[in-house]
């Protein structure tokens, strides 16, 4: 089952979750819109089972908003869009590492004992705390049994012309 990030709203009218986010600056905005995508992306229930009252422990809810429509709300701010674009080449190699190992079959603890990196470390990177160097994503593609590949692609206006 897909983890789906809902922001609820009290009876109250009151959204503190997505009130947090926006009283940051903008940077910041678009990091932590970037961290969340990545988090529903990648993160499987098995049982969701009072999840909603984990993260959101006042039982007086009236309305859930999508994360999604957030995120695409927030993204119609040219400053956020601009930063959150610029955070996307990176999201991408995150997303390529965990979609490897994830069709590799592997755990993060087995891709550890491969190739000598840390789980820890392989746990950071996945989760965007740091920036591995070219060496270290070919080590992670060996142990998958796989190649690293990067590629350079036209941005999207030039390919129109």
């Amino acid at each position: 089952m897909k983890f789906e990030i809902e922001f609820y709203e009290s009876i109250s009218g009151e959204q503190p979750a997505k009130e947090f986010i926006l009283s940051f600056e903008k940077k910041m905005i678009a990091k932590t819109l970037d961290m969340l995508k990545l988090l529903q992306d990648n993160v499987r229930l098995r049982s969701l089972k009072n999840i909603g009252r984990t993260i959101w422990p006042e039982r007086r809810v009236a309305m859930s908003n999508k994360f999604d429509d957030f995120l695409q709300e927030q993204l119609r701010d040219s400053e956020i869009r601009k930063e959150y674009e610029r955070l996307q080449p990176e999201h991408a190699v995150i997303q390529a590492m965990i979609d490897a190992r994830q069709k590799s079959g592997m755990t993060q603890k087995e891709l550890a004992e491969r190739t000598g990196i840390a789980q820890s470390d392989i746990s950071k990177l996945e989760h965007g705390n740091a920036n591995p160097s070219i060496r270290t994503l070919q080590r992670l593609a060996r142990g998958m049994g796989m190649i690293l590949k990067i590629e350079f692609a036209p941005e999207k206006a030039s390919a129109t012309k």
